[in-house]
């Protein structure tokens, strides 16, 4: 009998122990039902494109596309790739991705304003991409994120997805700002017809003394070295010569003399210069 009583009092035990455990399981469920199952967790993933903050974005890029979905993720439980499919709209990853691209680039909104950068190029020094660089660093609000590049690329139109690169397919932004700013950037000399008369005059053709003559009819205030404003005065007379044609983009010197502002201008000047002895046969 004394066996049999000893196996019963382990068999209660067991079924306390087992009791015991059951009831801390299901007062550990109560207490934390989020380590339930995952139901809830799923409406957390991102379900459209404004979860991206696309306006705000530094560049729509693969790159910063994946970071974006990163931001929206954390403590959802979702996957990265589950969600650039989803707003991608294809299984296709390169797909996707191009989608997102497209969608991302018809949203970023600039930190600066076009407008603002375009006011700069009638005055600005030379239309060079160094120039333009520092012009939209001086108009990049401090809290933007933002370099020069990825700005640059945010305010040009959506066909334009990089500032420069080596590929054929993409377009520059670099270059749609460049002819963008050579369409607007002026001659500081606004009296053309005065300085155009005054190579009857001038002492000699040669560069130093056309370059004396432009920096005598510029505007006070202009920000050019005569030097850099030749090639703008070149481009001018080119016009004038070839009405509704593009003017060649001239340079103050250089290899190419159909673009040399310094031989354009001396052209110019030796067939306007003329004698001052007016009464020849005497």
């Amino acid at each position: 009998e004394k066996p049999k009583l000893e196996k019963v009092k382990i068999l209660v035990m067991k079924l306390n122990i087992a009791f015991f455990l059951l009831s801390a399981s299901l007062q550990a469920a109560a207490a934390f039902p989020k380590l339930r199952p995952n139901r809830d967790l799923q409406v957390t993933c991102p379900q459209t494109i404004d979860d991206l903050d696309f306006p705000n974005i530094v560049h729509c890029s693969d790159g910063y596309i994946r970071m974006a979905v990163d931001a929206t993720l954390e403590g959802t439980g979702c996957t990265r790739n589950g969600v650039l499919m989803q707003l991608g709209g294809s299984e296709d990853f390169s797909l996707a991705y191009a989608n997102l691209r497209t969608t991302c680039r018809s949203t970023i909104e600039p930190c600066s304003q076009a407008e603002d950068l375009e006011a700069t190029f009638p005055d600005i020094v030379n239309c060079g991409q160094n120039t333009i660089k520092q012009s939209i660093i001086g108009l990049i609000p401090d809290e933007c994120t933002r370099g020069f590049d990825t700005e640059a690329v945010a305010l040009a139109p959506d066909e334009y997805t990089v500032w420069k690169d080596g590929n054929e397919a993409t377009s520059d932004a670099r270059d749609y700002w460049m002819d963008t700013c050579e369409s607007a950037i002026t001659p500081c000399i606004t009296d053309f017809a005065a300085f155009d008369a005054g190579f009857k005059t001038i002492e000699r053709c040669e560069h130093t003394n056309i370059l004396q003559h432009i920096e005598d009819n510029q505007e006070e205030g202009c920000a050019r070295a005569p030097n850099q404003d030749a090639p703008l005065l070149a481009q001018k007379y080119w016009q004038a010569a070839h009405p509704g044609e593009e003017a060649p983009i001239f340079v103050w010197g250089g290899g190419v003399p159909e673009r040399n502002a310094a031989l354009y201008l001396q052209d110019i000047c030796r067939s306007a210069i003329t004698t001052c002895i007016t009464d020849f046969a005497a």
